[in-house]
């Protein structure tokens, strides 16, 4: 059977008769099936093609009836059509069996594209031929029938623009042949009729110019550009404009050539400006003069605009295609693919006598087309493709058709050939079985192909293309930040096109962090940078940063001379979109709701139908279920459709080497909650995230990544499919139970893994926070960010630590009073940390009022709440109090409370000056932490014990312990600490004598800092620096480093009290001994308080010999002398440290003599508490 449907329906059986159909709705059902022929239409769409938004009650019944009738109208169709009925029954819905070729509306879609490749290909004759062809099948407007229909509306406007690009093609294939004259009237009337159709226009322009009426032509391009300025704003595209300004110089190429039989020849073009075409001679004629077609070997085009980066990539992947005969580039959306290619291409020396030909096929819509467009691009002709292009339309129906792919493998097969298939992903069965049959039979052939999807053929290569290179985060320190970022290719793009649209524009240190921002942001992926750039017409460069949360309506400016779906972020993303499942697109949208990634287990435990991840006690728990079980995405299937996803670019897959073995996931259920530091308490066992621990053998585990764009689109569909609260819940509820499995691990052998584990959850555990905030559920948030604080601890995030507790916090309505209490307990030290000591008291009283509340059992069930509150009297100077909460509470700890209970009256004995049993309690501490393998906790007690030996003076043993320490926090992963423990490591070596050593260590220190790790602690190692200057005898390398450090710590933000002590001390004898005197004395004016009447005695006793050191500069030693004493009597015996660089006792004794130094010292250290703070307290001496 034969439909057509360009025009009023008409229908003839296979012998010629006409079929008629009666009823509207009959033809409007025939229509709709006839418009995807031999395919299946489901029955949905064939609902709402028929009846839209108001279908009948009974609309599946009506279908069927209304199929049964049709069926009964139609002929029988034969045995090739697939059966005696033409409409066939499926379970999914029914299929119109004809032939597609007998459809007049596919047959015209297939002759327009292959036209369009002839006019491509410069086979304008063929191409004007064919196109005619394509034309002479409308008879009127398109589905006339069934205008009425739902359905039709769309699809009659797509013919309706198909049949005018068609003619666009064809009139452009006959100005090509030099048909200007014939051509004009229809020029005109089209031209009247689409007024703002840019090519429409330029070729009745040309039509024009070339019969000798050029000043009509001046004049229709004034009246274009006023109309696309008034109705639209905009100027005439490059291409019109281009055109105008040949003919404003009267290019000689815009007169018609003479060409032999132009009434159908396939003559030369004259490659008219701003047209399109390109010169083609005559395929019958290989050494006319116009037969430069003939003579080339390639069609790649020069490039407008420059290449960018990629100096890598060019280079293995130039390798690659010299060693392998097909390779794939894949990558996301605008990644650069194409550019890449091309830019090998044109890059690459040729082979001896090989031809390179480049292949779009982003405007093939069929797969059938697709060994025709490769015809068409490399000009290759078959006379029983086509006997002549002398033929008229009619005869050229009746001409018989080979197999274009035998005829590519005739060509082909004694060739030399680099083809390039670009954008192969919407047809990529149909690429694939084109390269296999081209490869397997042309031995000289060699495929560069680029895809969002890998062609799947045997032999293929992928070649990943990744992201542009970004600065790194945080930031190096750079002498030139703006060179520096300029170095990396995402930011040097953005800067190159930036300057094509706004010539002033200058990337610069005002400039530089909105630049990168945006870069960083929109993931080095070129078009998007193109786009962001293409914004400065109009915005800063600082607006479209700030604009970047609503990025698919700000990046909207490409060029009209690319593909459309490369003309704005969202189409570039829409276009994969279209082309996945609808399993697929499930799972891309609710994988949305990651940040950081995922790996294959919560993707199975949270995007799966029948995810379930309620937590105990938490309100969310009721809308963490997303659908039923049976639906589009059951747990089984989310592997094979997150590969799809991965096998098309929307999913990056990562082998995250910081995840190693879980240690025991799902097993935590003995050990409840874990209170201390950061104990959530009463979690139990969260097996239900067990699941996501196992890591693979290789060492990691794949984490599944969406670029941030992708991810944006992602939430956008997430909410239109009405998912979006239930699945942001259902992830908060999973990684918070994550994060209460984690907390007794983090307090053992399975530390290193389990900080390693949260590392990489890093960003969903914060999500999840943000989730527990905005949802406005106190009790949820409370136990998460209690759960995670010990984490944040471990790793050094004090300022998240503290400004989540906060968050939390400040969240309205009720939580269980003892996970409360905890986080109250760690804002307090948070607010300690930064400077704000009555916010601190309040947090710590309103702690102490939930433990100490009538019937509470708070102390009961959190006994690790002691430890707390023993650090927080022992802050507040009362250490005698702290030391009994400790005893009375040990009993009731946990193992892991004993060794940080150790470890605290270790430190409060060293604080009151008792080194024996300091070193008694550490050593026990060192032993139970030893036993549970707590590597963070044996580092605490041997840098502490490491701080006992080295002031008695036993460096080596202070170095040992040091050294193991050190190794313990790198094997825990954390840099937090680093850069103290190696600037400490520094000072045991200098004062050893190893200053090789030590300036090796302090290198690796500013190495850290200077990353951009842990840039609060870059004034502790410039004071190490400073230290060692001094010691080293370079006493101006010296006095520069202090100054640095007194700028630094000037414009630091609040810093823990002992930290700030400790460097202001260390400052001041560094000072003193490099002769700044006054300066030293200033800086320790600060501190004078604190070291009269502070709590922590060794810390008061450095203050004291600093001040020390300033008098013997200020040639007072005997006021020196009497410091010393204070110092000893302060620490509560004598220093051995050697911290002093300058030497102050042994210069104050040469200067004094033994008697009268020993006598100054002895009345130092004789006196009490009252006398010293008269001695060196301020004025007022703080409480």
């Amino acid at each position: 059977m034969h439909v057509r449907m360009l025009g009023p329906l008409e229908l003839r059986d296979d012998d010629g008769r006409p079929v008629e159909i009666g009823g509207s709705r009959l033809r409007a059902l025939l229509i709709r099936l006839a418009l995807h022929p031999d395919a299946i239409v489901t029955v949905e769409a064939l609902i709402d093609g028929l009846w839209g938004e108001e279908p009948p009650s009974g609309a599946l019944n009506a279908l069927q009836s209304l199929v049964s009738r049709l069926r009964r109208a139609l002929p029988s169709g034969s045995p090739g059509a697939g059966g005696p009925a033409l409409i066939q029954s499926h379970p999914a819905g029914y299929r119109l069996a004809v032939a597609p070729d007998h459809v007049d509306a596919y047959r015209f879609e297939r002759l327009a594209a292959r036209g369009r490749a002839a006019l491509a290909a410069g086979e304008y004759a063929e191409a004007a031929a064919v196109l005619r062809t394509a034309e002479d099948l409308w008879r009127g407007p398109a589905l006339a029938d069934a205008l009425d229909a739902p359905f039709a509306e769309v699809a009659a406007a797509r013919l309706a623009a198909l049949r005018l690009s068609a003619t666009e093609d064809r009139l452009e294939a006959d100005l090509a042949c030099g048909r200007h004259a014939d051509a004009l009237a229809e020029l005109e009337r089209l031209a009247a009729t689409h007024p703002l159709r840019e090519r429409l226009q330029g070729q009745a322009m040309r039509a024009l110019y070339a019969v000798g009426r050029q000043a009509d032509a001046l004049a229709t391009y004034e009246r274009v550009r006023a109309a696309l300025a008034d109705e639209l704003g905009v100027d005439p595209g490059a291409e019109l404009a281009d055109l105008h300004l040949a003919m404003l110089r009267q290019d000689p190429k815009l007169l018609p050539a003479s060409v032999s039989g132009a009434g159908g020849s396939n003559g030369s073009s004259p490659g008219a400006v701003g047209g399109g075409g390109a010169e083609a001679g005559s395929d019958s004629d290989p050494g006319s003069d116009g037969s430069a077609r003939e003579q080339a070997r390639t069609n790649l085009r020069v490039p407008l605009t420059s290449f960018v980066g990629r100096d890598a990539e060019l280079r293995s992947l130039g390798k690659l295609i010299t060693e392998e005969r097909l390779v794939t580039v894949v990558g996301s959306g605008g990644a650069g693919k194409t550019r890449l290619a091309l830019e090998l291409a044109a890059r690459t020396t040729p082979r001896p006598a090989e031809e390179t030909w480049f292949v779009e096929l982003a405007a093939i819509a069929e797969p059938g087309e697709v060994p025709q467009a490769v015809l068409s691009t490399l000009g290759v002709r078959d006379l029983a493709l086509l006997a002549s292009s002398q033929l008229t339309g009619q005869q050229l129906e009746s001409v018989p058709v080979r197999d274009p792919v035998t005829v590519l493998v005739e060509a082909f097969r004694a060739k030399q050939i680099l083809l390039i298939l670009d954008n192969c992903e919407h047809l990529v069965d149909a690429a694939a079985a084109l390269v296999d049959r081209l490869l397997g039979a042309c031995p000289g052939l060699r495929v560069l192909a680029t895809s969002r999807e890998q062609l799947g053929v045997p032999g293929e290569r992928l070649y990943p293309i990744p992201p542009l290179g970004l600065p790194p985060e945080p930031e190096v320190a750079e002498p030139d930040p703006v060179a520096g970022a300029l170095a990396y290719p995402a930011v040097r793009l953005f800067a190159d096109r930036a300057v094509a649209v706004r010539p002033e524009f200058e990337v610069t240190p005002d400039t530089l962090g909105s630049v990168v921002e945006i870069c960083r942001r929109l993931d080095g992926i070129p078009l998007a940078i193109e786009l962001a750039a293409a914004r400065l017409r109009s915005l800063s460069v600082g607006q479209i940063a700030a604009r970047l949360d609503d990025r698919f309506r700000l990046l909207t400016a490409g060029r009209r001379t690319v593909l459309a779906r490369h003309q704005t972020l969202r189409a570039v993303v829409e276009w994969s979109w279209d082309l996945l499942d609808e399993p697929e697109r499930i799972l891309l949208r609710r994988l949305a709701v990651f940040h950081g990634g995922a790996t294959l287990e919560f993707a199975e435990l949270i995007c799966a139908d029948d995810v379930d991840c309620a937590g105990d006690g938490a309100d969310a728990a009721a809308e963490a279920s997303v659908g039923v079980a049976g639906g589009d995405l059951p747990r089984e299937a989310v592997l094979d459709v997150l590969a799809a996803l991965v096998d098309k670019s929307l999913v990056d897959a990562v082998l995250d080497r910081r995840h190693g073995d879980g240690g025991g996931a799902g097993g935590a259920g003995g050990a409840g909650g874990a209170g201390g530091a950061g104990g959530a308490g009463g979690a139990g066992g969260a097996g239900g995230a067990s699941g996501a621990s196992g890591a693979s053998g290789d060492g990691g585990e794949v984490r599944y990544r969406l670029l941030e764009t992708v991810r944006a689109y992602g939430l956008e569909r997430l909410t239109e499919a009405g998912e979006s609260q239930a699945m942001h819940a259902a992830h908060a509820q999973c990684f918070a139970r994550l994060v209460e499995e984690g907390v007794p691990y983090l307090r053992g052998g399975g530390q290193v893994e389990w900080m390693a584990r949260l590392r990489s959850e890093h960003d969903n555990v914060l999500a999840a926070m943000r989730t527990a905030v905005d949802s406005g559920n106190a009790d949820f948030a409370v136990r998460l960010v209690t759960g995670f604080s010990w984490f944040w601890f471990l790793e050094g995030h004090r300022a998240a630590a503290t400004n989540w507790t906060r968050a939390a916090l400040a969240v309205p309505g009720e939580a269980p009073p003892g996970p409360r209490a905890l986080l109250l307990m760690l804002a307090g030290f948070g607010y300690l940390a930064t400077g704000e000591p009555d916010a601190c008291k309040r947090s710590l009283q309103e702690a102490l009022a939930l433990v100490d509340a009538p019937g509470s059992r708070i102390r009961d069930e959190f006994p690790e709440l002691g430890l707390l509150e023993s650090m927080a009297l022992t802050f507040e100077g009362d250490g005698e109090a702290g030391r009994r909460r400790l005893e009375a509470v040990f009993p009731a700890l946990r193992p892991w409370g004993q060794g940080m209970a150790k470890l605290f009256l270790g430190n409060i004995e060293d604080n009151a000056g008792d080194t024996e049993a300091a070193e008694a309690h550490l050593r026990s501490a060192l032993d139970r932490f030893t036993e549970l393998g707590d590597r963070w906790g044996r580092a605490s007690a041997l840098r502490s014990l490491a701080g006992l030996w080295g002031r008695a003076g036993g460096h080596a043993r202070a170095l040992g312990a040091r050294e193991e320490a050190l190794a313990l926090l790198r094997e825990l992963g954390s840099d937090a600490d680093l850069p103290i423990a190696l600037t400490q490591i520094a000072g045991d070596r200098a004062r050893s004598g190893d200053l090789a050593g030590a300036r090796a260590d302090l290198g690796r220190a500013r190495a850290l800092v200077d990353a951009g790790q842990t840039p609060e602690l870059a004034v502790w190692v410039r004071l190490g620096e400073a230290e060692f200057a001094a010691r080293s005898g370079d006493l101006v390398e010296a006095r520069r480093q202090a100054d640095l450090a007194r700028a630094e710590l000037a414009g630091h933000g609040p810093m823990p009290l002992p930290m700030k002590i400790v460097i202001t001390a260390g400052l001041g004898l560094v000072l003193a001994a490099a002769g700044e005197v006054g300066a030293a004395a200033e800086v320790l004016e600060g501190a004078r308080g604190f070291a009269a009447t502070g709590h922590d005695r060794p810390m008061r006793a450095m203050v004291v010999h600093a001040l020390a050191a300033v008098a013997y500069r200020s040639d007072d030693p005997s006021r020196a002398a009497l410091l010393l004493g204070v110092a000893e009597a302060v620490r509560g015996g004598p220093d051995r440290s050697g911290d002093d660089p300058g030497r102050t006792a042994e210069g104050v004794r040469s200067l004094l003599g033994p008697e009268a130094y020993d006598a100054a010292y002895a009345r130092g250290a004789g006196m009490s508490e009252e006398e010293i703070v008269e001695l060196i307290g301020p004025e007022e001496s703080p409480s």
